[in-house]
């Protein structure tokens, strides 16, 4: 089978492990073809080889209409803003989407949490394809904040290469992850529910069907 995914989800590599191991279980091999965040979810929408989206949130379904989600969370999304050191005495303190509405915002195009919130919450924001992209454009004055993944923003802040930027101390948003499959699969939904509840435990509690 052959996942699209952006290609910052290769940071969940636990994730990935336990989700290729639950396909093992039923007798599939994955492949995970990684590109721009975008384009994942283009390609899941529009073209015949996805077999299954790997990780999106529950706002991502409107989207994936032929796809079936796996009702048992395989993650969590915790979504901040990172500013400039220089610019803390204002910005510090962001802890809302709608306190981003006086500032421009760069984020990841395809992240759809965040267009979704900018959008409503009127911000002035622009989109790119890397998530490095936007801390170059904050560095360089361009926009006054990133909102992005906590888990991405860390990949590439752990360079060292952005060390003037700071994370807000409190979090936007948290939105749990969930695995797509093709409806042509609909079959494996049962048993992959299964054996996801028995690899994410933490979150197999919350389960709605």
């Amino acid at each position: 089978m052959s996942f699209s995914a952006p290609m910052e989800a290769f940071e969940f590599t636990e994730t990935l492990n336990l989700i290729m191991q639950a396909y093992k279980q039923v007798g599939y091999r994955v492949k995970i073809v990684p590109m721009p965040a975008k384009r994942a979810m283009h390609e899941a929408v529009h073209s015949d080889w996805v077999d299954g989206v790997l990780g999106r949130v529950e706002l991502a379904g409107k989207a994936l209409s032929n796809y079936t989600r796996i009702s048992v969370p395989i993650g969590k999304l915790e979504i901040f803003a990172y500013y400039r050191q220089d610019s803390s005495a204002k910005l510090a303190d962001i802890g809302s989407w709608s306190a981003l509405s006086p500032h421009k915002v760069a984020t990841l195009r395809g992240f759809l949490i965040a267009s979704h919130n900018l959008t409503k919450h009127k911000v002035d924001f622009q989109q790119v394809t890397y998530a490095r992209q936007a801390f170059e454009m904050l560095i360089r004055h361009h926009v006054d904040l990133v909102v992005l993944p906590r888990q991405m923003a860390e990949h590439v802040l752990k360079s060292g290469e952005f060390g003037e930027v700071r994370q807000s101390p409190t979090y936007l948003e948290q939105e749990l992850l969930y695995h797509y499959l093709h409806q042509k699969h609909d079959a494996l939904v049962p048993v992959l529910t299964l054996h996801f509840s028995r690899l994410f435990p933490q979150y197999a509690p919350s389960v709605s069907r």
